[in-house]
C-alpha cells in the first residue's frame, strides 16, 4: 500500500526510491501518465471532487545540487516537462518563500499533482464495483494459485483470475521477489497555530535505489487540517514501529532541519503516527500474464492468471495505467493467445541519440489533448453498469463491444 491514509500522485521513478529495472520503470511511466489525466479529469468534475476526495496541489521538489549537474534527476525533470504534467516550473523561488537554507537547498521545480483522500477514495470505489456487478467474497487462498486454477475458476464460475494479492503475491505466484517495505508518516495539525499553515507538497527524494534502506523528505497535506511528514522506506521490515522509534526521530529531524518553522510537536492527538508496509519486489512491479504452463487437467494450453502487483509506494501513482494493462491481459488470456513477458512486451527505452534527434525536430512538443485512455475512465466512474447478468460475478473487467459478451473474472 502507499503511506496510510493519503495519496500523492509521482512519476516515476518514485520518491521512496527502490527501483531496480529500467523497462519496468519504462512501462510505469506510462501508466503513471494515463492515472495522472483521469485524476485530473476527476479533480475537474465536480462529482468525482467530492466523492474521491481528489484535488490539484502544488507540489515543489527540492535539490541540493543543480538539477542539470545530476543526470538521472534532470532526465527526470525534462520528462515530466514534456509529459503534458501541469503546471510545471523550474524555479528556486520557493526556496525564498520558505525559508529554507539557500546554501543547501540550490534547486527546485514545482508541478500539479493530483492528491487523493484515500479512505474516501477506497470507500466510493468499493461501491462503485459492486454497483457495477461485482460480488465481494472474504475467504483465504494459501498456495500458487497455478496449481489450483482450475479449481478457483470452477468454484466462482470465473473466465480469467486476477492476482492483485500484493505481498501475497509471495506466495500466490510463486514469487521470491516480493518483499515488504515499511514506512511511517507523523500526522502534524496544519491548522496555523504553530506554524504558518502549509498549501503545497514539499520533497526531497531518496538517492537510494534497489534493496536498502531509503530516507527521503515530504511535507504533504492530506486534507485542509492534517499535515503529513515523512518518511523513510525500509526492507524486509514488518515489525510496528512508535513514535520514539528511531527511524521516526530521524525523520522529524530532517523535516524540522529543512523546514525551521515546523513545529513537529504539533500532532494530531487522535492519530499522531501513521504506517504501513509497501509491497515491493525485486525487478519491480509486475503487470504479466501467468508465463508458466498451467496443469494439465486445467483444460487451456495457456493460463488465465493475470498479475498485479509490486508496485510498492506507487500503487496509486500507476493505479488506471496498471488497471487498462490488466484488462488487455485478461484478453488476451481469454482468446488463449500465446503469453508475452512482461520485458518484452514494455516500451523500448529511449537512447539519448534519439532523445536528441526527437528534440532538434520538435517531436517532443507538450500533448495538446488529454489522453483517451484518460476519458474512457472518467466515463467508467460515473457511468454504473445496469446489465442484471453481471450480479453473480465476482467482477467485470472486460467487454468485447461487437459481441456484447460480458466476462466473469476472479480478482485477489
Amino acid at each position: 500500500m502507499s503511506h496510510p491514509d493519503t495519496f500523492r500522485w509521482e512519476y516515476p521513478p518514485a520518491v521512496c526510491g527502490h527501483t531496480s529495472d529500467v523497462t519496468a520503470l519504462e512501462s510505469s511511466k506510462r501508466w503513471a501518465m494515463i492515472s495522472y489525466h483521469v485524476y485530473k479529469h476527476m479533480a475537474a468534475n465536480p462529482v468525482l471532487r467530492e466523492q474521491f476526495s481528489v484535488q490539484m496541489r502544488e507540489t515543489v521538489f527540492f535539490f541540493e545540487q543543480r538539477i542539470k549537474d545530476d543526470a538521472d534527476q534532470l532526465r527526470k525533470m525534462r520528462e515530466m516537462e514534456r509529459s503534458g504534467v501541469a503546471g510545471f516550473r523550474h524555479d528556486t523561488s520557493a526556496v525564498h518563500e520558505l525559508g529554507l537554507d539557500k546554501k543547501r537547498w540550490v534547486d527546485a521545480y514545482e508541478v500539479l499533482s493530483p492528491l487523493i483522500d484515500t479512505d474516501k477514495a477506497l470507500s466510493r470505489i468499493t461501491r462503485l464495483v459492486e454497483d457495477k456487478g461485482a460480488k465481494l467474497v472474504v475467504g483465504s487462498v494459501t498456495s500458487d494459485l497455478l496449481t489450483q486454477e482450475e479449481a478457483l475458476l470452477s468454484k466462482y464460475s470465473a473466465d480469467a483470475i486476477v492476482n492483485a494479492s500484493g505481498l501475497g503475491s509471495y506466495t500466490l505466484a510463486n514469487d521470491k521477489n516480493v518483499y515488504p517495505l515499511r514506512g511511517a508518516v507523523l500526522r502534524l495539525l496544519n491548522d496555523g497555530q504553530k506554524f504558518e499553515k502549509i498549501k503545497k507538497a514539499l520533497v526531497v527524494s531518496a538517492t537510494a535505489d534497489g534493496h536498502v534502506k531509503s530516507e527521503f523528505i515530504f511535507i504533504v497535506p492530506r486534507n485542509e487540517n492534517i499535515l503529513y511528514v515523512g518518511g523513510f522506506s525500509e526492507p524486509d521490515q514488518t515489525d510496528r514501529v512508535g513514535e520514539d522509534h528511531e527511524n521516526v526521530k530521524k525523520l522529524t529531524r530532517d523535516a524540522q532541519e529543512f523546514l525551521p518553522d515546523l513545529d513537529t510537536d504539533h500532532r494530531d492527538p487522535a492519530y499522531p503516527l501513521a504506517q504501513g508496509l509497501r509491497p515491493a519486489r525485486i525487478g519491480d512491479v509486475r503487470v504479466e500474464r501467468e508465463l508458466r504452463a498451467p496443469v494439465p487437467e486445467a483444460g487451456s494450453k495457456y493460463s488465465r492468471i493475470v498479475h498485479c502487483y509490486g508496485h510498492a509506494g506507487a500503487g496509486w501513482s500507476l493505479a488506471f495505467g496498471s488497471a487498462l494493462e490488466v484488462k488487455t491481459l485478461v484478453e488476451d488470456a481469454l482468446e488463449q493467445l500465446e503469453p508475452m513477458p512482461m520485458h518484452a512486451a514494455a516500451t523500448s527505452v529511449v537512447s539519448q541519440v534519439q532523445v536528441e534527434h526527437l528534440e532538434k525536430s520538435v517531436a517532443l512538443e507538450k500533448p495538446g489533448k488529454e489522453s483517451k485512455p484518460a476519458d474512457a475512465f472518467q466515463d467508467w466512474l460515473v457511468q454504473p453498469s445496469s446489465d442484471p447478468e453481471l450480479s453473480d460475478s465476482t467482477a467485470n473487467t472486460s467487454e468485447d463491444d461487437s459481441a456484447e459478451e460480458q466476462h466473469k473474472t476472479l480478482n485477489l
